[in-house]
């Protein structure tokens, strides 16, 4: 249990000459215990900080590590991921040209089977079906561009995120500074005293 911090008596020049020796030597422990008492609290205030500021400066550098990682991976991955979409795309190209020469096809056979009311109908459906999955194909094309430009952004957020914790890390070193400064006065007030 620590002592309270006990405040030097307020004596004068005259008060100082009458107290004998021991007196003053009791006043001199006194002070030299105040005075290491504080120390040791600034001490203790100091090392706090210091613990706060690495383990902060840790848990940063583990979440930027974490996230370049991710963007190294999904960087990696966004590679195959384009070229499988591009080589879909150009399937899906094929396919809808493929599909329009079958319809030019089908139209003919319209014509070659007036004759045949329900072969025809079954051949507008088969039309109407062809369009309908071209539309599709398209919409689905569509839908992957959107998802590169969704890619696109998360990288960018990311990026902005990695220069918010730069800024920080900066924030962090000042306040070190600041720390360091605050405490010249103390370490001045020590060397004074022959500590």
């Amino acid at each position: 249990m620590t002592e309270p911090a006990l405040q030097p008596p307020h004596l004068d020049q005259m008060a100082l000459q009458q107290l004998d020796p021991a007196s003053l030597k009791e006043l001199s422990q006194r002070v030299q215990h105040i005075l290491r008492m504080r120390g040791d609290l600034s001490l203790k205030v100091a090392t706090r900080v210091t613990f706060l500021v690495r383990f902060t400066m840790i848990l940063f550098g583990g979440v930027t590590i974490t996230l370049l990682l991710l963007m190294l991976i999904m960087a990696h991955k966004m590679d195959d991921l384009t070229g499988a979409i591009i080589s879909m795309n150009s399937h899906f190209t094929s396919m809808t040209e493929d599909m329009k020469v079958m319809s030019a096809h089908v139209g003919k056979m319209e014509q070659a089977v007036q004759s045949m009311p329900n072969m025809l109908s079954q051949l507008n459906q088969m039309d109407t079906s062809m369009l309908t999955m071209n539309t599709s194909v398209n919409g689905m094309h569509q839908d992957m561009t959107s998802i590169r430009e969704n890619m696109d952004s998360m990288q960018l957020s990311v990026h902005q995120m990695d220069h918010s914790f730069a800024k920080m890390e900066q924030s962090m070193h000042y306040m070190q500074q600041d720390v360091s400064q605050m405490s010249k006065p103390m370490r001045l007030f020590n060397q004074m005293m022959g500590r």
